[in-house]
């Protein structure tokens, strides 16, 4: 029903750190026990908020967990990712980012079979994940320096710092059709906030 949906205006384009969280404390004061942050380009393929609720209640040790996330072709585009660092940023550069497939511990993703669970340090693709609203407060919500494209960078460290883990859930499924939001993934707008 239309009364479902809220709608929030803002006064300024802060970027995607700062409309998620004008839309999260509005979530926390409207009394919700759990964010879902969600790309404005993804269909759910199941009944994506139930699982990632249930794994996230029945895994203490997680923080935050996310689904698999395939594109609109079938392949998988959302991945598992390790805390960034000097060494991933300088590797994770075109024309870098090929020495980073050929030796393992310049990547940035963890290679793990995406059909199974799995519980690490790092982030899960920022796309779509669910964590607690409390924990997320505790976290300090996203970085709203950052306009667009490392906030799963920041959290993953934020996570590191207090001990905390990520997990990724295929159970759980989504299509993410990448780039469709900021219509593409080589603007020069994308490469201006990527890079």
């Amino acid at each position: 029903a239309d009364d479902d949906v809220v709608v929030i205006s803002s006064q300024q384009n802060g970027g995607y750190s700062f409309g998620n969280n004008v839309g999260i404390k509005r979530a926390q004061c409207d009394g919700a026990q759990k964010i879902l942050v969600l790309n404005p380009d993804v269909v759910f393929l199941n009944d994506v908020v139930s699982l990632l609720s249930d794994a996230l209640a029945n895994n203490p040790n997680v923080a935050i967990v996310g689904p698999r996330a395939i594109g609109p072709n079938g392949g998988d585009v959302g991945f598992i990712r390790k805390n960034y660092s000097v060494k991933f940023a300088i590797f994770d550069r075109k024309p870098l980012t090929g020495l980073a497939r050929l030796f393992p511990q310049l990547d940035i993703y963890y290679r793990y079979p995406l059909d199974e669970s799995r519980v690490f340090e790092g982030m899960v693709s920022g796309c779509c994940f669910m964590v607690e609203t409390r924990l997320f407060f505790d976290l300090g919500l996203f970085d709203e320096e950052v306009f667009l494209y490392a906030e799963e960078y920041i959290l993953g460290l934020k996570l590191h710092k207090r001990g905390l883990l990520s997990m990724y859930y295929p159970q759980a499924r989504i299509i993410h059709n990448h780039g469709s939001s900021t219509k593409g993934t080589s603007s020069a707008f994308v490469n201006f906030h990527r890079y």
